[in-house]
């Protein structure tokens, strides 16, 4: 690079102007070999334009998107242009490595393999670039948007407090308690509809049918004991007296034929008429029960009319408690969304997603600017890509080849370095290792001469230790020989516990031993009770075999030899001292 520089310097080459020197720099070419190669000045210098400008929006972006978030502040456009600034020149260096990152190598896949992360990137930085501008372009129509969402979430937000205090729940029940307190109150003006009331209007209807058919038949019948009747008391010849020639009654015969006639007719009449009577009471009787069944219904409709009034006037004094409740909640949700849904940057954001999903024209132009970004943020990788390797690349590739040569051979340089001092330190660890193996071995042929005698004196000690042990022995052994009685043949008889059936002797029960083995440990018991096995377990507690245990899935005991004999055995118990006597079968 500064052989590049002097050369430069030295000759007698025009150099670019300072704007497109200033372009250059942001396109991030190496200025001091472009100036070697006037022909790539134009695309470079272009290039560089094309971040700066994308930089500057960005810039204008990022302060407005800032400004609208502390839009109402008093450092609310200090804030926007300091954040501004500063996001201008991330973009402007995010555009400036992307597009210098790109090396033309002629190979087109491998170019477009390199290119395809950085679209990636440049299509995500014009969106966030973008997304700014386009809700300042579309700023009026988005504050209209804004006051619509609004509405629509307070509409949104009364319903869900109406809910969440059943408040239609409550209308719907007071309107239902409405229409059946009408419902009610028509049922009270008129008659039951149950079958007793039913019943009883057709017993009316067929009593009162009843009671015509009698009436119709008994009152010819009556009329006309009536005019038979009014016939006899109107003939004076029926009430004529018999005298005699001096005027004294000897004969009131007709008398008492007429008065006879008239009882007959008149308890004739009377039969039919008790009869009508009698059909008349029914009637009257069914009437009365009737009138009876309806005012009973009519009190009973009217109780109920009542307890549904009581119901409306409860539900209404609920209703009036959701009400108040339902409008502290709602104007508290007013003041959340008012201050939710200021016009800040993401309601806009919020509200510009809304407007372009309802409004196609919108829609449209939103992508248009988008596309607009992205094509201006993505033109300096295609101008990368669609140009053809220049001199600049050949220049570049030479320059960082030699660099790539110088620092090989310094590698190659310390590599060489590096082996002679490692070759050095091996020699010096093989004479250091040969020293060392000298100490040692004389180390451990010392301390084998002193382990030596401590070896020997150990083997004395413990030659001495089994001789007084063998002699112990053999003392414990002449003195247990000695106690053993003799039989008449002079030979001692050890009587034997173990696989012999021993019986308990003065048992309630037919109790039956027999140890099997005579191992140290794990020997078989066999217990009878009654002619009925138990296995078991029985063990000596002791070498001196003085001392059992025997186990039973229920019990273990320890006991204590005090007899054995060749046909007897007595066991003690531990602890309670009892003696079992045992004889052998």
């Amino acid at each position: 690079m500064k052989q590049l520089e002097e050369k430069y310097q030295d000759s007698k080459m025009e150099k670019p102007s300072w704007i497109q020197q200033f372009f250059i720099l942001c396109s991030g070419a190496d200025k001091n070999i472009l100036f070697q190669c006037r022909t790539e000045w134009n695309k470079y210098s272009g290039i560089g334009a094309t971040i700066f400008f994308t930089g500057l929006l960005a810039s204008l972006s990022g302060g407005y998107a800032l400004y609208t978030i502390f839009r109402g502040e008093a450092n609310a456009m200090t804030y926007a242009l300091i954040f501004g600034i500063t996001w201008g020149f991330v973009i402007l260096n995010l555009d400036r490595f992307i597009v210098s990152s790109i090396r033309k190598e002629g190979n087109i896949q491998k170019e477009l393999f390199q290119a395809t992360p950085r679209f990636i990137l440049a299509i995500i930085i014009s969106i966030v670039i973008a997304k700014p501008l386009e809700v300042r372009i579309f700023e009026s129509r988005i504050e209209q948007q804004i006051l619509e969402d609004k509405r629509k979430k307070l509409e949104d937000e009364k319903l869900s407090i109406d809910k969440l205090n059943d408040l239609t729940k409550l209308e719907n029940t007071i309107t239902s308690q409405n229409n059946e307190l009408g419902t009610l109150d028509s049922l009270r003006q008129g008659d039951p509809t149950n079958d007793d009331f039913k019943k009883l209007l057709g017993d009316r209807n067929l009593a009162l049918q009843d009671l015509n058919n009698v009436s119709k038949s008994n009152n010819p019948k009556i009329s006309e004991y009536n005019f038979r009747i009014s016939q006899v008391k109107g003939n004076p010849a029926n009430y004529r007296e018999i005298k005699d020639t001096l005027g004294v009654v000897i004969d009131r015969r007709l008398i008492s034929e007429a008065n006879k006639t008239i009882n007959d007719l008149s308890y004739s009449r009377n039969v039919l008429l008790n009869e009508i009577k009698g059909k008349q009471k029914r009637v009257e009787d069914l009437d009365a029960e009737i009138q009876k069944a309806r005012n009973d219904y009519k009190a009973l409709m009217s109780q109920r009319v009542n307890e549904k009034q009581a119901e409306i006037e409860q539900s209404r004094q609920t209703k009036a408690q959701a009400d108040s409740i339902a409008k502290i909640q709602f104007d508290e949700s007013v003041k959340i969304k008012e201050k939710s849904y200021t016009n800040n940057f993401i309601t806009q954001l919020e509200a510009m997603g809304n407007l372009t999903a309802s409004n196609s024209t919108m829609a449209w132009t939103s992508w248009m600017i988008m596309l607009l970004f992205i094509v201006i943020e993505t033109a300096p990788i295609l101008v990368k890509l669609l140009s053809k390797r220049g001199p600049y690349d050949e220049i570049l590739d030479r320059v960082e080849y030699e660099h790539y040569i110088n620092e090989k051979e310094l590698i190659s340089r310390w590599n060489s370095k590096i082996n002679e001092l490692l070759e050095k330190a091996r020699e010096t660890a093989k004479l250091e290792g040969d020293t060392f193996m000298k100490v040692e071995k004389q180390r451990l042929e010392h301390e084998l001469r002193n382990n030596q005698k401590i070896l020997d004196d150990l083997a004395q000690k413990q030659e001495h230790l089994a001789k007084i042990a063998i002699d112990k022995w053999y003392q414990d052994e002449l003195a247990k020989s000695n106690s053993q009685p003799i039989n008449q043949s002079n030979k001692i008889v050890t009587p034997k516990l173990e696989d012999n059936f021993w019986k308990q002797v003065g048992a309630a029960d037919k109790i039956e031993y027999c140890f099997r083995n005579g191992s140290v440990s794990d020997n078989e018991l066999l217990y009878f009770e009654n002619e009925q096995l138990t296995k078991g377990k029985w063990n000596f507690v002791s070498t001196a075999k003085d001392e059992i245990k025997i186990e039973l899935p229920d019990i273990a005991v320890e006991y204590l030899i005090t007899e054995l004999t060749s046909d007897s055995l007595k066991l003690k118990e531990k602890g309670t001292n009892e003696i079992i006597e045992l004889k052998k079968v």
